[in-house]
């Protein structure tokens, strides 16, 4: 598949994926990887030897090689993660899934956003196995830290209605200790002692 344009990684992985299931046979497992290296192609026994058919399995992050900034603002990013959606992720694109798993993953419109957090959607059973990643094989990552943000956010969109009732109810408790510091202080300069 050939992209006039860089409509970045996710919804590359999506055009490739849905490509895929229109032009090849039902059969046969469907596995997401990086090329750059840092998903290990060694470790694609270890995953397959964890196959179970009613569940997409998916590589967890062990350990990883970048630089402290990175783990720094992806450590962040989980935190915020969790706190937007009530979910955690600690895995990326390296995962591997039956045609029909794919098939309905493909239909979600999220996965153009961000394929991890749409199978967090999909329904579908995670199993996880912790791999660690390589070192990339040539080359530096074109990931700047806005485009990290930005990848960030389009995980979040994945969850718009959870993370819009979080924001919701995060305001409704800051609006009322707002008017509860305001009822104190009315309180205190109306019957407060003058000293």
């Amino acid at each position: 598949v050939r992209l006039k344009r860089n409509v970045g990684s996710q919804a590359a992985l999506t055009v490739g994926l849905r490509h895929h299931l229109d032009t090849a046979s039902d059969t046969g497992l469907i596995i997401f990887m990086d090329s750059d290296g840092e998903d290990p192609p060694e470790a694609l026994p270890k995953l397959l030897a964890n196959w179970e058919e009613s569940r997409i399995l998916v590589a967890s992050r062990g350990t990883r090689v970048t630089s402290l900034r990175f783990k720094i603002g992806y450590a962040v990013f989980r935190l915020f993660f969790n706190l937007m959606t009530g979910r955690m992720v600690n895995f990326g694109n390296f995962m591997c899934m039956s045609h029909q798993q794919a098939q309905r993953l493909a239909k979600l419109e999220e996965t153009f956003l961000s394929l991890p957090a749409s199978v967090l959607i999909s329904g579908h059973g995670i199993k996880q196995i912790q791999i660690d990643r390589a070192a990339r094989i040539d080359g530096v990552s074109r990931m700047n830290f806005v485009g990290l943000i930005r990848h960030g956010i389009n995980c979040i969109r994945v969850f718009r209605e959870e993370s819009l009732i979080r924001i919701g109810l995060f305001a409704l408790v800051s609006l009322f200790l707002l008017l509860l510091m305001c009822l104190a202080t009315i309180g205190l300069k109306l019957y407060g002692s003058t000293v």
